[in-house]
């Protein structure tokens, strides 16, 4: 997978953004060039079935005049292209009211390299891709599966940023994302995902031996009553349902009436044993970067502490509105998280299973849907492995059960998080941000039959 020349470096593409953006009276611009060479291995029915691979290049231009904000995307970099594609933007710029508390982009800061986020193997993957497919295919198979399906997807980027306030940086990234489903009949299904940014990192045979196992676990499933069960959380489970986190504790949705964090700044809104951070700069991180979109060295910013609200996530004009100071979440519009850190608990997996006297395994939810933002109501339905168990003991796979819950009480029901972490991201389904996290279990998680 090695990367083609491009006719014109990035450098030389953003110069040339922000001349034409100045010849036009713009005040303020900052472009980011993105340019990624990817790869995508679909299987099924235990074959690769398709392989593809694009080489994509495009700007994202920020233009500011008289205080007005206006974004576009420029992918074809001809003088007249680039142009028009200003001009138009301004055009549309006298439709729009100026920002507030409008805030200049930031100047030039230190940008330290994050470890561990370029792997030159995964850039230069070709064949290999194939090999590695089969063997987490197999890994399904040799634990009962019958059938399996799934991507592998391979990526290269290269993100540069250059602003009219001297900003200029550059980073590179490489991430390789497994998600594997096996079925062991038409119904009894497991789901296993491995993520990296670098190979030694990277379990295809782990990821398609714990989806064989459940799918075989989750044969000769039965229902069970509506109620309330105390339940563990595979990590899978935990990355769909808390990505939605990155929603609420963003200012931007906070400010719209979209976010059931509103108003809770120091207050309540978990158990103490959760904290929770977005690190833009976490080592080995899939969605890490050194800089976010206006300029300012990512780092660590902690969005929930032993179970109290620390902060919203903020670019430069969320946080003057707010009375705070940025946290480097930029997203020149709506601030947004990089990568979601729960810090681990003290527990194993084995014991939060025996600490069930009546409950739930879920290794996974799918069609989360909110009934109320602010308040924070949702319904999401368990699959992949969803388990009955009684005194600590596995007695049977479930079906036809939806969770539905209310984000701030289930988060405040947490009673233990194993020890050990996993990133994981499984793009195919509703998940978006990245999420180091351990297994969670939660007490009094509210269930429901879905409606027909």
């Amino acid at each position: 997978m090695k990367k083609k020349p491009l006719s014109l470096d990035n450098a030389s593409i953003c110069e040339q953004i922000i001349k034409e953006a100045l010849k036009l009276g713009v005040e303020e611009v900052a472009v980011v060039i993105n340019s990624s060479l990817s790869r995508q291995v679909r299987f099924a029915n235990n074959k690769i079935t398709i392989s593809k691979t694009w080489d994509s290049l495009e700007a994202s231009v920020l233009i500011v005049k008289e205080k007005k904000q206006v974004i576009c995307a420029v992918s074809e970099f001809s003088k007249g292209n680039i142009e028009r594609t200003l001009e138009d933007s301004l055009k549309m710029m006298k439709l729009i009211d100026p920002v507030e508390k409008y805030v200049k982009l930031p100047p030039p800061s230190s940008y330290k390299q994050v470890r561990n986020c370029y792997d030159s193997k995964i850039a230069n993957l070709a064949s290999e891709a194939g090999d590695i497919v089969e063997k987490a295919i197999n890994a399904s198979l040799n634990e009962g599966a019958e059938r399996t399906a799934g991507t592998l997807k391979i990526e290269a980027r290269n993100i540069y940023l250059a602003t009219t306030s001297e900003v200029e940086a550059e980073y590179k990234s490489t991430a390789i994302i497994l998600d594997l489903r096996a079925l062991a009949n038409k119904d009894a299904a497991g789901h296993g995902n491995t993520c990296a940014t670098n190979l030694n990192d990277f379990k295809p045979e782990k990821a398609g031996s714990e989806a064989g196992r459940d799918a075989v676990l989750s044969l000769n499933s039965k229902t069970l009553k509506e109620g309330k069960y105390d339940t563990v959380l595979g990590r899978a489970a935990v990355g769909t349902l808390l990505d939605y986190l990155t929603l609420a504790s963003s200012a931007f949705y906070v400010d719209a009436g979209y976010s059931f964090f509103a108003n809770k700044i120091g207050k309540k809104v978990a158990s103490k044993k959760l904290t929770i951070h977005d690190i833009g700069n976490l080592p080995g991180g899939l969605n890490s970067i050194k800089f976010d979109y206006e300029g300012y060295p990512t780092r660590k910013t902690t969005i929930i502490k032993e179970g109290k609200l620390n902060t919203f996530l903020h670019n430069r004009i969320t946080a003057k509105k707010f009375n705070t100071e940025s946290t480097a979440n930029a997203g020149w519009i709506i601030p947004r998280s990089w990568n979601l850190v729960i810090e681990p608990g003290k527990r194993e997996y084995n014991e939060l299973i025996e600490e069930i006297k009546r409950g739930l395994i879920i290794k996974n939810t799918t069609y989360t849907r909110f009934q109320n933002y602010a308040q924070g109501d949702f319904s999401s339905i368990p699959r992949d492995g969803v388990y009955y168990v009684e005194k600590g003991e596995i007695k049977h796979a479930v079906k036809g059960l939806r969770l539905s819950e209310n984000m701030i009480n289930l988060m405040e029901n947490i009673e233990g998080l194993t020890k050990d972490r996993e990133q994981t991201l499984h793009w195919w389904m509703e998940m978006q941000t990245p999420i180091l996290t351990p297994i969670i279990y939660a007490k009094n998680l509210h269930f429901t039959k879905p409606t027909k």
